[in-house]
């Protein structure tokens, strides 16, 4: 211990550390899911189902990959050049497959403060969970540099959800909170709280897949040391039992 505290650092590098989570791998009983994990968490940034699911985000390619994802028996169609409407390709009175499978887990007609994933989400595979992150930072998030992401929305819940996903996956996650103000005839207001999550990976861990994010994502890495995967010791402190 004593050694320890007295190697500490080494002018202003850490010396000691222990080694980070790796991706866990929970019990998992069902692995299909009713929504394509990436699709759940592009919905859950920029989607609504107050009538048929509508997705708003104007880049081809996720547009694209918003269609390649939806089941067989769903289509989308554009609206207004920027969103993409979700409806079943045969004309019935049924919701489309989307539509059925988000009252299913609870998640349509929900307000943005009230969005969340879904349990069955946050412990599903370690192949399928990152295709959730994906989603979530491919819609409401950002790409900073080095090589990190930040995650904003206004849902408390949905927050410590994206906070349990990371660090599920080996990740680190720290959250802030802000409160925006707006001027509304004239008058100055306070809005809703906004809960901001910097995130940040193990370098082989790719946490966004649109093309705007991994090109930004690409030039933020240039000339990054990779990441040991190891939480540095800032200060050791003994204790007695």
């Amino acid at each position: 211990m004593r050694d320890s505290r007295r190697t500490l650092r080494y002018g202003t590098h850490f010396n000691h550390g222990v080694p980070r989570v790796r991706p866990v791998q929970f019990e998992v009983r069902e692995n299909r899911l009713a929504v394509d994990p990436w699709l759940l968490g592009m919905y859950l940034g920029d989607g609504c189902s107050s009538g048929n699911v509508l997705i708003t985000n104007p880049e081809p390619d996720i547009q694209e990959r918003i269609a390649a994802s939806l089941d067989d028996g769903d289509t989308c169609v554009s609206d207004g050049g920027i969103a993409l409407r979700v409806k079943a390709k045969r004309r019935t009175n049924r919701p489309s497959v989307m539509k059925a499978a988000l009252q299913q887990l609870g998640l349509d007609h929900l307000d943005a403060q009230n969005k969340q994933v879904p349990s069955i989400y946050l412990h599903a595979t370690v192949e399928q969970r990152p295709e959730l992150l994906r989603g979530l930072l491919d819609s409401d998030g950002y790409v900073t540099n080095p090589g990190a992401v930040e995650f904003c929305t206004v849902s408390p819940q949905l927050a410590a959800d994206f906070c349990f996903l990371v660090r599920s996956l080996g990740g680190s996650a720290k959250r802030t909170t802000k409160t925006s103000t707006f001027t509304c005839h004239e008058e100055k207001r306070r809005g809703m709280p906004a809960y901001r999550i910097f995130a940040s990976f193990p370098t082989d861990m790719v946490p966004v897949s649109s093309e705007k994010h991994t090109s930004k994502r690409a030039v933020s890495l240039a000339g990054v040391v990779p990441w040991t995967g190891r939480w540095w010791l800032h200060w050791l402190r003994a204790i007695s039992w």
